[in-house]
């Protein structure tokens, strides 16, 4: 689904309320469904937990909290039930750590890979971005092109009834791509900046340095991984931060190219550790497979088409970049390739599959149209 809209926040919120409304429905069910049966989470401790970030989210970002209570307002949801999904990532990551803490559980949720490439390794010489989310199947994904009063204009891949935009770029060139990581201090209960207020906030900023000060200044209570990039022709940049409850270390690009999947890649300089066992593993064998595609010393410039390859690989399957659900597991455990996006943030163009690529057609869109 696709859904454009401009003025105020709550403008906004209420157009991606109505229009996605029976999409948020869904969301929410399966949500609900998933927090009980995977985490054992009951939708009233579910609740709780969320009306507890309430004050957190209208102090760091009372834009973003006008939104979330314009898309209640659209879809005729209760206002409680959008919020928990809105703090489903800190809902579900800090119960994954805190399972993955115990050694004796090995139901961790899988994860993205992303990659950024600077344009003088790029046919055309743009800034291309891209990434493969995994998650949970059935999920239902949005495609919001939003303008705030006074802001860019955004284009990005949310979930339906989720305000803060995951994968997306704006008006001013800024690019944003995310992966899911997880840490021994992962904890909901330290009131961070929650994870999606924050992709919101980058998004809404019109400069890489502006956006990294984002991440910078504000730990969340989940550990998660930012790739930000800026298009500026010759002067274009990318930059990764790995952001934990406890700090925020930079990943720089080798030779034009950056790649992440989900792990921190230097946790002892930050002093955590990572509860990465069984089906997560993954994210090694994902973040190798990445780097054979996208060998540093090539001079090979990357078109769309070649990234669309590396995103649609099998190798090493299940734990591929192109993920398909384990049978062998529970449904109510089970992940894929939900979403797979490019971006030449250059051209302020969106490609996104909603599905796994292999066997999914990129849909296009434009900042232009």
């Amino acid at each position: 689904m696709y859904v454009e809209a401009e003025g105020s926040p709550r403008d906004v919120g209420g157009a991606h309320g109505r229009e996605a409304g029976d999409l948020i429905r869904r969301n929410l069910d399966l949500y609900f469904h998933r927090f009980e049966a995977e985490w054992g989470l009951p939708k009233e401790e579910v609740l709780d937990r969320a009306r507890r970030y309430e004050e957190v989210v209208a102090k760091a970002e009372p834009d973003y909290l006008e939104a979330l209570r314009g898309v209640a307002e659209g879809s005729g949801l209760p206002e409680a039930e959008v919020l928990a999904l809105n703090l489903r990532y800190e809902i579900v990551y800090s119960e994954s750590s805190r399972r993955g803490l115990d050694l004796a559980d090995d139901r961790l949720p899988s994860g993205c890979t992303s990659l950024a490439l600077l344009p003088h390794r790029t046919v055309g010489a743009h800034l291309l971005m891209a990434q493969n989310w995994d998650w949970i199947p059935g999920i239902k994904a949005v495609v919001v092109k939003y303008r705030l009063d006074g802001g860019p204009t955004v284009l990005a891949f949310t979930e339906a009834g989720i305000v803060g935009p995951k994968i997306g770029l704006n008006s001013a060139g800024l690019g944003l791509l995310i992966n899911g990581m997880l840490s021994d201090q992962d904890n909901w209960e330290r009131f961070g900046v929650p994870f999606h207020v924050r992709c919101w906030q980058i998004l809404r900023c019109e400069t890489l340095d502006a956006a990294a000060r984002v991440v910078r200044d504000s730990l969340g209570s989940c550990s998660a991984n930012f790739v930000l990039g800026q298009a500026r022709g010759n002067y274009s940049q990318i930059l990764d931060l790995e952001s934990s409850p406890v700090g925020t270390t930079e990943v720089a690009p080798s030779e034009g190219v950056l790649t992440h999947a989900n792990h921190f890649h230097n946790p002892d300089a930050l002093g955590i550790w990572q509860p990465l066992i069984y089906e997560k593993t993954s994210t090694f064998e994902r973040q190798e497979r990445i780097d054979e595609l996208l060998p540093r010393g090539s001079t090979k410039e990357l078109a769309i088409p070649d990234i669309q390859a590396m995103l649609q690989d099998h190798e090493n399957a299940p734990k591929s970049l192109c993920r398909h659900p384990m049978t062998e597991l529970p449904e109510e455990e089970r992940y894929q390739t939900v979403v797979s996006a490019i971006m030449d943030v250059d051209a302020r163009r969106f490609l996104i599959a909603h599905g796994p690529p292999c066997e999914t057609e990129y849909l296009e869109y434009s900042l232009e149209t």
